[in-house]
């Protein structure tokens, strides 16, 4: 013979369930800054990526709505992270492993990227309002005129490496 649950146990188990979606919607959220599909997070929380999509939707809003994690947190929990990442490597850094050399820098430009320290300029704006290009500029070039004289330079260098003194390319 079941009993029916009282209140205080209903209340609970909803409570449960309730830090249980926002767990994962949490989840959802950390794997999509991490860049993976909706298929792959769904498959590594045991739902579809149609759920996944559907619990990243719901703690975007949740977030606007101020009831979860602003965006700032999340930025600055993946900041953490990608300190944490860069501690990490640091001692092989200093020691001149040029694959956590290389490691730093990817943790770097991804940290740029996070807090928006790249220039962006676009390439142009159709009449309906949509960007068809993007150019990410390097800190060192001032404009896009720069950047592109850099690299077609770097180009130049990188296809005909070993070049006469006064020899000219061909265009």
């Amino acid at each position: 013979m079941s009993r029916r649950k009282s209140r205080q146990e209903q209340k609970q188990e909803r409570e449960a369930r309730e830090m249980e979606i926002a767990t994962r919607r949490r989840s959802v959220v950390q794997y999509r800054l991490l860049g993976l599909t909706y298929r792959a997070i769904g498959e590594k929380l045991g739902i579809s990526h149609e759920q996944a999509r559907a619990d990243e939707m719901a703690a975007r809003a949740a977030v606007k709505a101020g009831t979860e994690e602003t965006i700032e947190e999340l930025r600055t929990r993946e900041n953490d992270r990608l300190d944490m990442a860069r501690s990490a490597i640091a001692t092989q850094v200093l020691k001149g492993d040029l694959g956590a050399v290389d490691r730093w820098v990817k943790i770097s430009e991804r940290t740029a990227r996070l807090n928006g320290l790249d220039k962006v300029t676009t390439l142009g704006e159709g009449e309906d309002g949509v960007i068809y290009g993007v150019v990410m500029i390097p800190a060192k070039a001032p404009d896009v005129g720069a950047w592109e004289a850099q690299a077609r330079n770097a180009q130049r260098a990188h296809s005909n490496p070993i070049q006469e003194e006064g020899e000219e390319d061909e265009e």
